[in-house]
C-alpha cells in the first residue's frame, strides 16, 4: 500500500469520526429541543435532521475513501465527493463571513474547518493513488 493510499485511508477514518461528531452534536440539539418554545423547537428539530443527514453523507464519504484506498481503480467517487465537500465548505465559510464574521469563531465552525481540511488532504492524496 502506497503512502497516498494510507493517507486516503487515514482521512477516511477521520471523516468517520467527523460523522460521529455530527451525530453527537445532533443528539445534543435533539435532547435540548424539548425545553424550547414551539418556534425554536421546530428550528432545533430541523437543525438536528440536517446534522443527522450530514453525518450520513460523511459515513458514505468515509466508506468510499476506504474502498478507494484498498483498490485505487475505485477512487473516483471519493474524489468527486472531495470536490463537492471543498466547494460546500468554502461556500459555508464565505456565507458565514458575509452574514456574521464572529460566527467563524464558534465551536460549531470547527466541524466545517475539519471537513475542509480533510477534504483537501483527501483530494490531494487521491490524485496520487
Amino acid at each position: 500500500m502506497s503512502s497516498s493510499q494510507k493517507t486516503v485511508k487515514l482521512v477516511s477514518f477521520a471523516l468517520f469520526i467527523l460523522a460521529m461528531l455530527y451525530y453527537v452534536v445532533g443528539g445534543i440539539a435533539f435532547a435540548g429541543a424539548g425545553s424550547l418554545d414551539d418556534t425554536a423547537r421546530s428550528v432545533a428539530f430541523a437543525l438536528t435532521m440536517v446534522l443527522f443527514f450530514e453525518g450520513l453523507i460523511y459515513i458514505v464519504f468515509a466508506v468510499l475513501g476506504i474502498r478507494g484506498a484498498n483498490s485505487p481503480r475505485k477512487i473516483g467517487p471519493f474524489r468527486v465527493l472531495c470536490v463537492f465537500a471543498i466547494a460546500l465548505d468554502a461556500i459555508n465559510i464565505v456565507s458565514s463571513v458575509m452574514s456574521d464574521p464572529s460566527a467563524l469563531l464558534q465551536p460549531a465552525s470547527l466541524l466545517v474547518y475539519a471537513s475542509l481540511v480533510l477534504s483537501l488532504v483527501g483530494f490531494g492524496a487521491s490524485r496520487c493513488s
